[in-house]
């Protein structure tokens, strides 16, 4: 399976993610992201490598869904 990774930021959060050609089993939600790393000054604040290390909080689920629409419409692969 083809991946690329792609890098990018959402207001002060910084995201890494791998982006399978198609949906996976092992991605997020069943999706094509099967690695997703998002990070601000303080360190890593949600981490998913196949499956769920630091899920995103209540407060960062914005974020995370900001970082994810991004993903979704096409960041520029790296």
């Amino acid at each position: 399976m083809d991946s690329k990774w792609v890098r990018g930021h959402v207001k002060d959060y910084q995201f890494e993610a791998k982006v399978n050609e198609s949906k996976t089993l092992n991605g997020i939600n069943g999706g094509k992201v099967s690695q997703l790393i998002i990070r601000n000054k303080f360190g890593v604040i949600v981490d998913y490598n196949e499956k769920w290390n630091t899920r995103p909080t209540k407060t960062l689920l914005s974020y995370f869904n900001d970082v994810m629409t991004r993903i979704e419409n096409g960041v520029k692969y790296t």
